[in-house]
């Protein structure tokens, strides 16, 4: 079972998946903002990400999907709201699908997109890449994030996103 941090205790249940380079740290900044009194929040660590970082697993955004549902199933959650941002959003997309009847809604931040990603061999090259090189990670969250942050933080980034390079090609499925 993926690793999990639940905040709050209303009957309003939110299952929240991160993106590619990070983990449930990502959303640390808007924990104090949240209802915790009319909701429960479940922030998952994705396989191969921070906590969940050893748990093995074929590392597919249908596993991702699976796992969320699964989690949703042990929190004794029937029915649950689904966030994801970036990579977490295609999987949110993917519990929709796949628990339709149990999801009340979706949220997607900045999605991947549901179907695969046309990436070229060039441009897969390069983001493969990224799980090995730090320059190029920094270059590439620089770029997702339009240039409009800090080094500081796409290093922050880098420094503690738990990706490997051998999950890479394989969550991107």
């Amino acid at each position: 079972m993926v690793w999990h941090a639940t905040i709050g205790n209303g009957p309003t249940k939110v299952v929240i998946l991160h993106g590619w380079f990070w983990d449930h740290r990502v959303f640390m900044p808007m924990f104090d903002g949240l209802d915790t009194v009319s909701h429960t929040y479940a922030f998952v660590d994705i396989r191969g990400y921070g906590n969940s970082r050893q748990v093995a697993g074929e590392f597919t955004i249908g596993e991702v999907a699976a796992d969320a549902i699964a989690l949703a199933d042990q929190l004794g959650w029937n029915e649950f709201h689904i966030v994801g941002h970036s990579m977490g959003g295609k999987a949110a997309q993917k519990v929709a699908m796949d628990a339709g009847a149990r999801v009340q809604s979706v949220a997607a931040v900045t999605p991947v997109p549901a179907s695969a990603l046309p990436f070229d061999d060039a441009v897969f090259g390069v983001f493969a890449t990224a799980c090995e090189q730090d320059e190029v990670a920094l270059a590439l969250m620089g770029d997702s994030l339009g240039n409009r942050v800090s080094p500081r933080i796409v290093s922050t980034k880098t420094e503690i996103s738990a990706v490997w390079a051998g999950d890479f090609p394989q969550i991107l499925a």
